[in-house]
């Protein structure tokens, strides 16, 4: 009877005890992780890398010491890995805990479980993943195709007049030599407006306060609207303090009546090829791809430099092989109106079609309706849009001009930064290493400050950029990540819902 007490006794430890017997002991005990790792279709993932990290105790149990143990290892084609820890035995009073990890960082974990414990002395982690570098749970090789499938065909309101979707190269918005820079006064007062090529005529030259500027392969980490100080003379006015804002340009020139032809022999020959932005993003159970055009200059009744304009289309699945548009989010000025499949004009069925406005068609005295030919909103429809503008005006939007199809911005090279551009968010770029891509970062306006605008007589009684509740709408607007529409799905505090029809 003794005996089998005494067995049962040491089944009873056996079972209890951390592993003493496994490859290693002879004085450690042995943690262990198997880890299963899966891609978003259930397939096993290979080259994943892993870790297994185990803390103990040891000593007085009131006050213990801890002892770490990490142990790497990378899946197999079976998606399996299987690490252990040794941890002495002196070290290894009690479990304090038992974590694994799944080390890749171009992949979102989709579902992870059994990953810690902290007292058995085997897990079986289990990780199902999605190869996804932007972390916006969308499949990154899924992205493309999902904005080629869904991008709009584009109808331009100007028989004459019209202004494309650009790269933001047009506008050298890529390189330094690109950037301007307004010099205002202590008084507020601007000065003019200059290159960075024209920086060397400032004396001293302003690379002397910001030595980035003359620097190619900047990659402007730190460039935002803020004021930049500067002490000296630029050229035609005294020597003093000043502010610099930085911005993007098209022309330089405040005058907006020039534009149209400095910006004809584009119009002529397109050395720029049509290109359009797209940013995807998850908004609840929905996949949102985000459209964003960039046109060089807005032609209305509040004329600037650059002008960024988007849509959402929403979709129910991010494969492009089932998705189908649940609905389309047009954005024109402050305003935004939801459209359904049945409710709009689609080519080929998945693309919707925006017409591009549209001329200033009248407006609440006492201003005057000075027209011009592109406002850039993006309409769903024709026709007159009635109390759309700044300070009430009403918009021709006729599609009368160029039809340019989406085939157009498919061009079968995602990475020639043309046609269809991906845009993911400003974090997940590592620009150092690509310059190009630096607009994107840039904290900055796309065009001048305070460009001449028939709405410039209520300057006087409001505040100017960048507070935002004085803009009458002649400063160049943010890059798509610092508009106000950017991640966002319909009306928010920046677009109101419109609901009436032309």
């Amino acid at each position: 009877m003794k005996r089998i007490l005494w067995v049962f006794s040491l089944i009873l430890f056996l079972i209890s005890a951390p592993s003493l017997f496994a490859a290693g002991g002879g004085g450690t005990y042995g943690y262990h992780a198997e880890f299963f790792v899966y891609d978003h279709n259930g397939a096993p993932l290979a080259g994943i890398n892993v870790k297994l990290w185990v803390t103990t105790q040891y000593g007085d149990p009131f006050d213990p010491d801890f002892y770490d143990c990490w142990e790497y290892g990378t899946t197999n084609s079976n998606g399996q890995a299987y690490l252990s820890c040794w941890i002495p035995t002196q070290y290894a009073d009690e479990l304090e805990k038992m974590q694994a990890s799944m080390l890749n960082s171009d992949y979102t974990i989709l579902y992870s479980e059994n990953t810690v414990s902290y007292a058995q002395t085997r897990i079986y982690p289990r990780y199902d993943l999605m190869y996804d570098t932007d972390h916006n749970l969308i499949y990154d090789p899924w992205e493309l195709p999902l904005a080629e499938k869904f991008c709009p065909s584009l109808k331009l309101h100007s028989p004459t007049d019209w202004i494309a979707p650009e790269p933001v190269e047009y506008i050298n918005a890529d390189v330094t030599s690109g950037l301007w820079f307004a010099a205002i006064n202590t008084n507020s007062q601007k000065v003019d407006d200059f290159s960075v090529d024209d920086e060397g005529l400032f004396v001293p030259p302003v690379s002397n306060w910001h030595p980035w500027i003359n620097n190619p392969s900047s990659s402007w980490e730190t460039l935002t609207w803020n004021a930049y100080n500067y002490e000296g003379q630029p050229p035609g006015a005294a020597y003093g303090n000043y502010y610099l804002r930085f911005h993007f340009g098209f022309s330089g020139n405040p005058d907006p009546s020039g534009w149209s032809a400095l910006y004809q022999t584009e119009r002529n020959n397109n050395y720029f090829s049509h290109t359009i932005y797209a940013h995807l993003f998850v908004y609840g159970s929905r996949y949102v791809i985000q459209y964003w055009i960039f046109y060089p200059y807005n032609d209305g009744y509040n004329n600037h430099e650059g002008d960024w304009e988007h849509i959402n289309v929403v979709v129910d699945s991010q494969d492009p092989a089932d998705a189908e548009i649940v609905k389309v989010n047009f954005y024109f000025h402050h305003l935004v109106q939801l459209r359904i499949p049945s409710d709009m004009e689609l080519d080929n069925n998945t693309h919707p079609v925006i017409y591009v406005g549209g001329s200033c068609a009248g407006i609440d005295l006492p201003a005057t309706c000075v027209p011009g030919e592109t406002s850039g909103g993006s309409y769903p429809e024709p026709g007159t849009w009635s109390n759309v503008g700044p300070l009430g005006f009403d918009e021709y939007v006729w599609g009368n001009g160029p039809y340019i199809n989406y085939s157009e911005f498919i061009d079968g090279d995602p990475n020639d930064k043309r046609g269809i551009v991906i845009l993911p968010e400003i974090d997940d770029i590592d620009y150092s290493n690509d310059l190009h891509m630096r607009w994107f970062k840039a904290a900055i306006p796309w065009g001048l400050w305070e460009a001449d605008s028939p709405g410039e007589w209520l300057q006087p009684f409001l505040y100017i950029w960048p507070t935002t509740g004085g803009d009458i709408g002649n400063d160049g607007p943010p890059g798509p990540p610092y508009n106000s529409g950017w991640n966002t799905l319909e009306d928010n505090n920046s677009f109101s819902y419109y609901s009436a029809r032309p």
